[in-house]
């Protein structure tokens, strides 16, 4: 009879059980790295010509067709790191109030308050948006509401892929502080996610993610108007397909094409070699 195999001491399973905990570290560890590798994205510059102090856009156009630009708010520094803008060099804001100069005098002012903000050089990025913040802030959100927007008379290299874009329309109550006073409120908003328009945020964050995708921005372009009455969310929303319209050729402009994002993941050309036509 064979003798009986011996059964590993205590220390020789303490020894086996620290290897395996070792492996298991090490598999973790380099799955992390690998997650991260891929979930960082390459960041994206502004194109040329535009301007940033400070994470600040400085040359927006001051007018475009009835609407001019009556004043500029300046983001305070903890107000940008709350939302992210301080993470990379290249991340900008615009943010400003705009007076419809095309309505008469005698049926009173118009405003629309104008927001973009800029951010590339991803991880994990999550889009600030109004359902979210406003209910955050104790907002009571009424209605969340995908519409489709005509913008038919764009230049290239936009012409085709921004023809016919969708908004999100969200529609809200606060409740006023000193008068206790319910207020109803709208905000509007849609991203340009590498250069391609696109209007759920859940969307733009699993894009942003994407193993396939090296070079990545999103920009958020926000905007409320003021003047125009709430009960009829379709008029509002005539109303606000007539600003894009006037507006989205200066949006655009300030923002990165496909094209130019899609060119920096090319890889470079090879030098002609001897005898090579």
């Amino acid at each position: 009879m064979s003798p009986a195999p011996s059964r590993p001491s205590a220390a020789g399973r303490v020894h086996a059980g620290i290897a395996v905990g070792v492996l298991l570290v090490a598999a973790v560890g380099w799955n992390v790295l690998l997650y991260g590798k891929y979930l960082a994205k390459k960041p994206v510059p502004p194109p040329a010509g535009v301007e940033v102090q400070d994470h600040r856009l400085r040359n927006f156009p001051k007018s475009f067709g009835d609407f001019e630009c009556v004043r500029e708010h300046e983001q305070r520094e903890e107000e940008l790191d709350v939302l992210g803008t301080l993470k990379h060099e290249w991340n900008w804001y615009y943010f400003a109030l705009l007076q419809d100069r095309g309505l008469p005098p005698s049926k009173g002012s118009r405003h629309v308050q104008l927001q973009i903000t800029y951010y590339t050089g991803l991880l994990e990025a999550v889009p600030h948006v109004p359902e979210r913040c406003i209910a955050a802030a104790g907002g009571r959100i009424l209605n969340v509401q995908p519409i489709d927007v005509a913008l038919p008379d764009l230049p290239e290299p936009w012409a085709r892929s921004w023809k016919n874009i969708k908004i999100v329309r969200t529609l809200y109550e606060t409740t006023d502080k000193n008068t206790g006073q319910i207020v109803r409120g709208v905000e509007y908003h849609f991203f340009s996610m590498n250069g391609r328009p696109e209007h759920a945020w859940t969307t733009v964050r699993f894009k942003t993610g994407g193993l396939a995708v090296q070079y990545c921005y999103f920009a958020k372009v926000q905007f409320a108007p003021s003047g125009v009455g709430l009960d009829n969310p379709e008029a509002c929303d005539a109303y606000c397909e007539q600003f894009l319209r006037q507006a989205m050729p200066s949006i655009l402009k300030v923002l990165p094409t496909a094209g130019y994002v899609e060119s920096l993941s090319r890889p470079e050309p090879a030098p002609a070699g001897p005898g090579t036509r």
